[in-house]
């Protein structure tokens, strides 16, 4: 039998476990907030039940070892099981429609601290916070990549059916990505819209909002944003074929085509859709004639663009636009002739390469020397020229044809003091049937963007751009054009 003091602290020890022992979940989570966020980003959450919301990493095995580190402050690994709960899983306990939900749970009644114990049978709930790094190779969610049909003729049903199967025997083991993938095309197919047509041909400019719930919502906002570029760009093409279904009556429906058009992604009825993520990328003028049949280049102008297709085939991204330039009797090639001692003719990317690497080497400042070339052009860089900035040096001629390319540009658009070829563009533009097809998400809102522009209407304007053009990067987007 222990002596009075033995005894006086049994029961001390008694009474504190006794009057501090925790029987509810809430609880003894929040009796690791405070540990868990010295460890990692995050904090607690009520959503759908108190819960430590943490960025425990970016798989399944680095967040289980992370709970670890939290609870293993405090508990032995006898001491506790952990349950993992499928992201969605909102029946067995998800705290979160994206990302694994962890629960401790304890087998034993444990001492948290000298002041506070749990009961056996309560658990300590984690959710993860944290995306995975991408995982959509480019190119996998496009009709191709998921395997749908080519030269067929979709209906709803048919099309649905297809991509959900496609999507659960690709991505049935990456529910972060099945997940939205497959909330994407309920809720596009699902859609009854403001507008309906009785004919693809009727079809004008379409603004259109789709609304997706919150679990929709929060599963897009916790994708990489790699991730959730290809949904848009790749994805879209079929949400756009499902989407144009829903709002305008068809005989044939929705057709991938085989082979790489580089404009049509899909047919609608016959007609061509051009699917475009956000603005989209400018699509080369060399992809546009390849959709021109030679009659239909019908003025002297149109002939004349026609001139400019030819030398984009012909010629790299650099040299396009010096060639393009000379056509255009550009005062910026009379210049550099000029300040060279050579012909217009002479001038190209190498020569201008050879004398960007003179500069350099003898430690000539290009807005010094180039200072009348920039001049006549209204385009120079911004900024110093700092060589090192450049990804390779075989790019050092961009302290030329970087502001060069901008100026064809400026010539184009009209500053040659004409727009014939702004509205030679724009009329070749209308003699192709294709309706661009304008997708985004806009998840503070909540909402699915689609908007429908067609080359056909008269109000939609072209100009030509220069895509990703830079001095440091002067070979980087060939001539393009974009609907204004």
């Amino acid at each position: 039998m222990g002596n009075f003091q033995d005894i006086k602290t049994r029961f001390e020890v008694a009474w504190l476990y006794e009057g501090k022992l925790h029987t509810d979940d809430k609880a003894v989570t929040a009796f690791f907030r405070n540990e868990a966020k010295k460890l990692f980003k995050g904090d607690a959450n009520s959503k759908r039940g108190y819960h430590l919301r943490l960025e425990l990493g970016t798989s399944n095995d680095e967040a289980m070892a992370n709970v670890k580190k939290v609870v293993d402050t405090v508990l032995k690994p006898e001491d506790y099981k952990i349950n993992v709960v499928e992201p969605g899983d909102f029946k067995n306990g998800a705290r979160s429609g994206q990302f694994f939900t962890y629960e401790v749970e304890l087998l034993n009644n444990v001492e948290l601290d000298r002041k506070e114990s749990a009961q056996a049978g309560t658990k300590i709930i984690f959710a993860n916070n944290q995306a995975a790094k991408g995982s959509i190779p480019a190119k996998a969610l496009t009709p191709t990549g998921l395997k749908l049909k080519e030269d067929y003729d979709y209906t709803p049903s048919n099309l649905i059916y297809d991509l959900k199967l496609q999507i659960q025997k690709q991505y049935g083991s990456k529910q972060g990505v099945a997940f939205p993938l497959l909330g994407l095309v309920d809720v596009v197919s699902a859609y009854k819209g403001k507008n309906f047509f009785n004919s693809p041909l009727e079809i004008t400019d379409i603004d259109d909002y789709i609304t997706m719930d919150e679990e929709l919502v929060e599963a897009m906002l916790a994708l990489d944003p790699s991730d959730l570029a290809v949904i848009g760009k790749d994805f879209g093409e079929v949400l756009g074929g499902i989407y144009l279904m829903n709002i305008c009556k068809y005989t044939d429906g929705v057709l991938f085509p085989s082979g790489n058009n580089p404009i049509v992604d899909l047919y609608f009825d016959g007609y061509g859709i051009s699917s475009k993520y956000k603005k989209g990328a400018a699509p080369t003028l060399s992809g546009v004639i390849k959709n021109l049949k030679e009659e239909q280049l019908t003025t002297p102008d149109e002939v004349e663009l026609n001139k400019i297709f030819t030398i984009l085939k012909d010629y790299g991204v650099t040299d396009s636009y010096i060639e393009v330039a000379k056509m255009l009797n550009s005062p910026a090639i009379t210049k550099l002739a000029e300040m060279y001692g050579v012909k217009p003719a002479d001038i190209t990317e190498s020569f201008l390469q050879t004398e960007a690497q003179r500069m350099q080497a003898e430690g000539i400042d290009p807005l010094v020397a180039l200072k009348d070339f920039y001049t006549i052009m209204g385009r120079k860089p911004s900024g110093t020229i700092d060589w090192k900035r450049f990804k390779t040096d075989k790019s050092w001629h961009g302290v030329f044809t970087g502001p060069l390319s901008y100026h064809v540009i400026d010539l184009l658009n009209g500053g040659i003091g004409s727009t014939k070829y702004l509205d030679a563009l724009n009329t070749i533009m209308r003699k192709v049937e294709v309706k661009q097809l304008y997708l985004d998400f806009l998840l503070k809102k909540d909402m699915i963007e689609f908007k429908m522009r067609a080359f056909t209407n008269p109000k939609a304007k072209f100009e030509f751009e220069a895509p990703n053009q830079s001095v440091y990067n002067p070979s980087n987007g060939k001539l393009g054009f974009k609907m204004k």
